[in-house]
């Protein structure tokens, strides 16, 4: 990738225009948004909020491994279209602090005027009495489930977690891996302990139904992405009190906390990641008290919560 089209003065100032239309003799008391650039060029005098996951800094460099080949005109585009849109925000809000630290450091936009809200769970969380129920069960008994969800198999390196899985097999742990929403390239050979779901729309009854079904019968929840904005998925794995695997980057590192979590290292190896979940796998107690915990962290993490935060920031704008 050389040049990024989403971010260029041409497609901003087209969208800014088709945005002023909308808004023509009509009355609206703010804008929020959740794509900077769309407001680059945007000529109004109503209060602008931008609630968003990422700068322009952070996506090109974390999610682009090869960001330097880059065109230089493209970066340079991107990082001024950032900062216009920043500054004519009245309130930055970020899912995430190092986010807002991004903001604050590249595009010197006053703290003062950001703010850190994180996102909801788009799947609440089930009852202490059907949580408890199953930790009585102890679900991890012959066969230890894993699941792990996500759109962009490379992004999400399923690879890996396919791999990790496979190593804990061969330490004599009957142990399946669940990949929800992810296909993999086609000259890839999926192992027998691997079961490929296609993606399911949680807007749908029936998709939403069968994910949950996949969490609760899951349990542990690993992701080993090489970029995170921020994660989701994970907030949907503590709402079922699943003990989560996840790579030590940024995105994920905010969201999910070490009480519940095994953290390692992006470069560390599929043996030496499958021996830090073996010791959980062989302490019962503490996979229960991981699970616990991260079942007690999901009420923080509803969309209710969010928005009640969003709405304390709007009435301080108005």
């Amino acid at each position: 990738i050389k040049f990024d089209p989403s971010r260029n003065f041409l497609l901003s100032k087209i969208i800014a225009k088709k945005i002023q239309k909308k808004l023509k003799d009509k009355k609206f008391d703010l804008i929020v948004v959740h794509d900077c650039t769309i407001i680059s060029f945007l000529n109004t005098t109503i209060p602008i909020i931008i609630w968003t996951d990422l700068t322009f800094e952070l996506y090109q460099r974390s999610y682009f491994l090869n960001y330097k080949r880059f065109h230089k005109n493209s970066l340079k585009s991107g990082h001024y279209l950032e900062k216009l849109s920043l500054n004519k925000a009245i309130k930055v809000i970020y899912s995430t602090k190092y986010a807002q630290d991004s903001a604050i450091k590249k595009y010197k936009i006053n703290k003062i005027k950001t703010k850190v809200i994180p996102f909801g769970s788009d799947i609440l969380p089930i009852s202490k009495k059907l949580f408890l129920n199953a930790q009585k069960k102890n679900k991890q008994n012959n066969n230890i489930k894993f699941i792990s969800v996500g759109v962009d198999w490379d992004r999400k390196n399923m690879d890996k977690s396919i791999d990790v899985v496979k190593e804990l097999n061969k330490k004599g742990i009957n142990s399946s891996l669940t990949i929800v929403g992810s296909q993999p390239p086609k000259i890839f050979n999926i192992p027998r302990f691997v079961n490929i779901v296609p993606f399911l729309d949680k807007k749908i009854n029936k998709d939403l139904n069968k994910l949950k079904k996949l969490y609760f019968n899951s349990d542990y929840f690993i992701l080993l992405s090489k970029a995170e904005a921020f994660g989701l998925v994970l907030l949907e794995a503590n709402s079922y009190g699943l003990p989560l695997i996840l790579s030590d980057i940024d995105g994920m590192k905010f969201v999910a906390k070490k009480d519940y979590t095994i953290f390692v290292n992006k470069n560390l190896s599929a043996n030496k990641i499958a021996l830090k979940i073996l010791s959980l796998i062989n302490n019962k107690s503490k996979y229960r008290r991981f699970s616990y915990n991260s079942f007690l962290s999901s009420f923080n993490n509803t969309w209710a919560i969010a928005s009640n935060r969003l709405g304390k920031v709007i009435n301080d704008v108005l």
